[in-house]
């Protein structure tokens, strides 16, 4: 397939996205923290069985073990930001619409088979509103979510 551009243009285009990239997104001051679903470890009590209860009631111990990435991201605030009414109270709320635009590495943090729970910058938590969309730019791909403000 012909293209117009050489492989040396390219190089050049990628790598002038790349440093857009890393100027503009938050990877020198403030980062994206993703936090997933913690791992959940059972550890089978090696103690004897609770007298009455019969053999199934040996105690377990269950621990929880966070996991999170953190990932610089291009952040875009909505202009129009969605105004939201709870159920119970009636009350108007600010929904915060969001959009966050990652590399590689941070979107299959986010997609790797675990519930993302939420997602952390500016001080603010956010949950996830959307699937990644792919940006395509001459092979360099970028991925965009869309969040909602939960503050």
């Amino acid at each position: 397939m012909a293209t117009i551009l050489s492989n040396d243009e390219i190089t050049f285009f990628t790598g002038s996205l790349a440093t857009h990239f890393d100027t503009f997104s938050y990877n020198r001051t403030k980062l994206v923290i993703v936090y997933k679903e913690p791992l959940k470890t059972v550890i089978n009590s090696p103690s004897n069985p609770i007298f009455g209860y019969g053999s199934d009631s040996s105690i377990d111990s269950v621990t929880y073990t966070p996991v999170s990435g953190i990932f610089p991201a291009q952040i875009d605030y909505d202009k129009e930001q969605k105004i939201a009414e709870l159920d119970i109270t009636k009350e108007i709320i600010n929904k915060g619409q969001v959009r966050i635009k990652v590399e590689q590495n941070a979107r299959d943090f986010i997609e790797d088979g675990r519930k993302t729970e939420r997602l952390e910058f500016d001080s603010k938590v956010y949950n996830l509103f959307s699937s990644d969309r792919v940006l395509n730019y001459l092979g360099l791909k970028y991925y965009i979510y869309k969040l909602e403000n939960t503050n």
